[in-house]
């Protein structure tokens, strides 16, 4: 991986010196129409084939995580919903209004979380 290096200031001491973290360099994105080409090259499976079959899955996710349901990817990972609200002191004063920032969290499973830790060819550069 590559990265850079970005000035940033303290959000909780803005008064505080600001200090230089690196972040990761994104490269582009890589289209669900190029995986699906990648894939079909390694099975027995077309394009299209494995282009309908991971679009029909991802489109569930969606359905299930609505019914709050975990959805797990297997050796991928598991994906959940999720979001915040706002905090009120006495229970009877929430409204589902208070409810924003709906997402879905991706957790990698421990087999990816270690092969992107430990795959050699994961080399760290500075760009």
């Amino acid at each position: 991986m590559e990265y850079t290096l970005i000035q940033k200031s303290n959000p909780r001491d803005l008064e505080a010196p600001k200090k230089w973290y690196a972040i990761p360099v994104n490269k582009g994105c890589v289209s669900i129409e190029e995986m699906s080409e990648i894939i079909a090259k390694r099975s027995s499976l077309t394009p299209g084939d494995v282009y309908s079959a991971v679009y029909q899955f991802f489109d569930l996710i969606s359905d299930f995580v609505d019914r709050d349901q975990s959805v797990s990817l297997g050796e991928i990972g598991r994906m959940r919903g999720s979001f915040s609200s706002e905090g009120v002191e006495n229970p009877d004063d929430f409204d589902v209004k208070m409810i924003k920032d709906k997402r879905i969290i991706y957790t990698p499973s421990v087999k990816v979380k270690k092969q992107v830790k430990g795959n050699e060819s994961n080399e760290i550069v500075k760009m």
